[in-house]
C-alpha cells in the first residue's frame, strides 16, 4: 500500500530581482511585473509504500526541501497531484512551528497541535518528549535563549513521539552532539521497526547507508536516479564533485502564492 503517491508534480516560485530605493517603488515595480519564474520541481513522479524508509539525497538548491514542503502542505503544488496516507510529522529548517518569545513547553504544544494533536494526547507523550530531548532545564525558557543545537533536539523530539504515520526529516541529523546523533538514529530505527514511513534528507553516506535500503537524487530540481542506496551514494558523491557553489542572487521577493 502506498504511504506516498507523487505524478507530475511542478512547483514554481517567483523571484524578484531588483533593488528598490523605497517600498513603494517595490510595489509599483512588483505590479509591472519585473520577476522571473524559478522552476524549483520539475516532473517529479515517485511513489513510496507504507513503511518504506528512503533517503533523498542532492547538492543544495536542488529541491529537496520544496519536495518535502509540498509533501506535507506547507506549499501547494503548481501542477500535479501529491497524495498522502495518514498523519504527518516534518522536522524542517529548525524552529519551523516554533515560535521564539514562548517556552519549551508552551512550545511543544503549539507545534503538536500544528501537527494536529489534541492536548490530551500530548500530555500522554510529555514525559517522553522531554527525558528524550535532554534540555529539561530549560524548558521554561523562552525559545529565543535556546542554542541552535537545542532547538534541533526538542523539534526532533517531538516529531518522533507523536506516532506519525509519515515522517520527513530535513537534515536534522546534522546539528547536535554526536551523542545525540546516536540517539536519533536509534529512535528513527525503533519507529522504522513499528512500520513508520520516513523520508529522510541527509548529505551523509553513513546515515543514508544505515537507515535507508533506497534512495532517489535529486538534481536540477528533478528526480534523477532511483535506487539501492549503496549505488545511490556513489553517484551522489560523483554529483557533489562536479558541482560549484551556486552563483549568488540577488532576490527581493519570492511569492508561493500561486
Amino acid at each position: 500500500m502506498k504511504a506516498i503517491e507523487i505524478q507530475g508534480l511542478w512547483k514554481k516560485f517567483r523571484l524578484y530581482k531588483r533593488k528598490h530605493a523605497t517600498f513603494k517603488e517595490m510595489l509599483i515595480k512588483r505590479s509591472k511585473g519585473v520577476y522571473e519564474d524559478f522552476w524549483a520541481l520539475k516532473d517529479v513522479n515517485l511513489s513510496v509504500n507504507k513503511g518504506e524508509c528512503l533517503g533523498v539525497m542532492g547538492v543544495n538548491g536542488a529541491g529537496k526541501t520544496t519536495l518535502f514542503k509540498v509533501i506535507s502542505r506547507i506549499l501547494v503544488p503548481t501542477r500535479g497531484t501529491v497524495k498522502t496516507s495518514g498523519r504527518i510529522s516534518t522536522v524542517l529548517d529548525l524552529g519551523v512551528g516554533f515560535h521564539p518569545d514562548f517556552t519549551g513547553i508552551e512550545n511543544i504544544f503549539t507545534y503538536g497541535a500544528i501537527l494536529g494533536l489534541k492536548s490530551k494526547d500530548i500530555e500522554k507523550n510529555l514525559d517522553d518528549i522531554i527525558e528524550f530531548s535532554g534540555i529539561e532545564g530549560f524548558l521554561e525558557q523562552p525559545l529565543r535563549s535556546y542554542s541552535t543545537g537545542m532547538v534541533a533536539r526538542l523539534g526532533f523530539s517531538v516529531a518522533v513521539h507523536i506516532s506519525p504515520d509519515i515522517l520527513l526529516l530535513d537534515e536534522v541529523l546534522a546539528v547536535g552532539d554526536t551523542g545525540f546523533q546516536k540517539k536519533c538514529l536509534e529512535k528513527l530505527e525503533e519507529i522504522k521497526e513499528r512500520g513508520t514511513t520516513i523520508l529522510m534528507i541527509s548529505h551523509s553516506p553513513d546515515q543514508m547507508m544505515r537507515l535507508c535500503p533506497k534512495s532517489i537524487i535529486i538534481k536540477d530540481h528533478e528526480l534523477y536516479r532511483i535506487g539501492e542506496t549503496a549505488e545511490i551514494v556513489e553517484v551522489y558523491k560523483q554529483i557533489a564533485d562536479a558541482h560549484g557553489p551556486p552563483p549568488p542572487r540577488e532576490i527581493l521577493w519570492e511569492s508561493t502564492d500561486y
